[in-house]
């Protein structure tokens, strides 16, 4: 486990749960739902690099192509995966989180910005982002 964020009242606020790049064959589809998913409190950013990932929530159903990222929670009513007739490969980099005040950290952001974010691929905060899961 990596810590990531530290205070000095307590050892960690946060802490990198997993963190990885998922790759989901040609024409499989694949499907998760956060509802009464566990640890709850627990929140992933899950960004596209190839293929397209479909989110649904309370809203309706959102797309995140490439250069987008999800921002999600586990034990929320919302769920998250490929089309069931996709002929395309689903590739993703993705960081779990879980620790003090990280689900209100995310709601806010997903309140002000949206649960899918563009984050260009040709970005600083992809090349950032792939020097850390890379090292």
């Amino acid at each position: 486990m990596t810590t990531l964020i530290h205070s000095a009242e307590t050892e960690c606020i946060w802490r990198v749960l997993h963190f990885g790049h998922d790759r989901i064959p040609p024409g499989t589809h694949y499907w998760w739902s956060n509802k009464n998913r566990q640890p709850s409190g627990t929140v992933v950013f899950q960004l596209t690099v190839a293929g397209e990932l479909l989110y649904e929530s309370p809203d309706g159903v959102q797309r995140a192509p490439v250069g987008h990222a999800l921002l999600h929670a586990y034990d929320e009513p919302t769920a998250y995966g490929t089309a069931r007739d996709t002929s395309d490969e689903y590739r993703s980099t993705f960081i779990t989180f879980r620790g003090e005040g990280v689900q209100q950290h995310w709601d806010s952001i997903r309140r002000e910005h949206g649960a899918i974010l563009n984050i260009p691929t040709n970005g600083e905060i992809h090349t950032q982002l792939q020097k850390l899961l890379d090292a």
